[in-house]
């Protein structure tokens, strides 16, 4: 079906319509005129029988005849004309009963046109309002996420910050046993008094925060699944350890933003004989996850000291809690 403009073809419907009219006020005109010269025609006919007329001349007769002739020939010439134009009334009667047809036709069409136009623009209009009330709600919820990320990475800062502090000096720190101090002679004592001198060692040894993995298989499991980057830091520079095919290869990428400082002793020895480290030149560092992060944060707050352990699982675990 072809669609024509609203308006454009409205207004040539209509404009068909006078046409129409013009053409049957027309035809009823013309046919007017064919049946008044029939009737009058008809009219000039005697309607009682015509008497005889008494003898005429032979020359007044053959006139008379004539005369006739020639007045039925009139007749029958103005009847077939009247035929001829009442065939061609009907014939423009029937086109333009046909042209009104189509014009309902179209006419029908464009109605049912501009109703499915209006249901369409409808439907436009309510989803266009469902839309507009959905990107109000993830405006809101944007907004509302972005308050929540600078909450969460303000405490995120501040954990790392508490993190850093507590973990990074006992990387750097290792315990080695302290000497028997000589005590001046003292009085007798009985045999359970040296008993609180091996606790104070033992609460000096462990002091503060010692972060290591549960073993070097839950190591090389992390760092190949990507949740933790295993770093070696040296001269300002840093490589990541990748595992490819099980063996540890170093790649040199930018300096990490924060990581905690592992000791040397805890490194296994696959990551350590995969590089020449220079004593004392080399710190080994881990970077973990936020998620990692905030779990270490919750896990130290409010203790003292305490092992740290990373499981292969992901998760840490605090032991050893004074």
């Amino acid at each position: 079906m072809i669609r024509y403009p609203s308006r454009l073809i409205t207004q040539d419907a209509f404009t068909d319509m006078e046409m129409l009219q013009t053409d049957v006020m027309r035809f009823m005109a013309i046919l007017g005129l064919c049946l008044t010269a029939i009737f009058a025609l008809v009219q000039t006919f005697p309607r009682t029988p015509v008497q005889a007329a008494p003898a005429l001349p032979e020359t007044d007769s053959t006139a008379a005849h004539e005369a006739l002739q020639s007045k039925l020939q009139q007749l029958q010439q103005a009847l077939r004309s009247a035929s001829g134009s009442l065939t061609r009334a009907e014939a423009e009667t029937a086109a333009l009963q046909t042209g009104l047809q189509q014009t309902r036709g179209r006419l029908q069409s464009v109605t049912a046109s501009l109703a499915e136009n209006k249901m369409k623009q409808a439907r436009l209009l309510r989803q266009q309002r469902a839309d507009a009330r959905v990107v109000v709600q993830l405006r809101e919820q944007l907004a509302s996420l972005q308050v929540q990320n600078s909450h969460d990475l303000a405490a995120l800062e501040k954990s790392r910050s508490q993190v850093r502090a507590l973990s990074k000096p006992q990387a750097q720190k290792i315990v080695q046993p302290k000497p028997a101090i000589q005590q001046p002679p003292s009085p007798p004592q009985p045999a359970a008094a040296p008993r609180p001198e091996t606790k104070a060692k033992a609460v000096e040894a462990t002091s503060g925060f010692t972060l290591r993995f549960a073993s070097p298989e839950a190591l090389e499991a992390l760092i190949d699944r990507g949740t933790i980057r295993f770093f070696i830091l040296r001269k300002g520079k840093a490589r990541l350890y990748r595992l490819q095919g099980g063996i540890p290869r170093l790649s040199a990428v930018p300096m990490p933003v924060s990581f905690h400082e592992m000791a040397a002793d805890t490194v296994p020895d696959k990551f350590r004989s995969s590089t020449e480290p220079v004593p004392g030149d080399v710190i080994w560092a881990v970077a973990l996850p936020s998620s990692l992060e905030r779990r270490l944060s919750q896990l130290v707050r409010g203790q003292n000291s305490g092992v740290l352990e990373i499981q292969a699982n992901g998760t840490i675990r605090l032991r050893g809690v004074q």
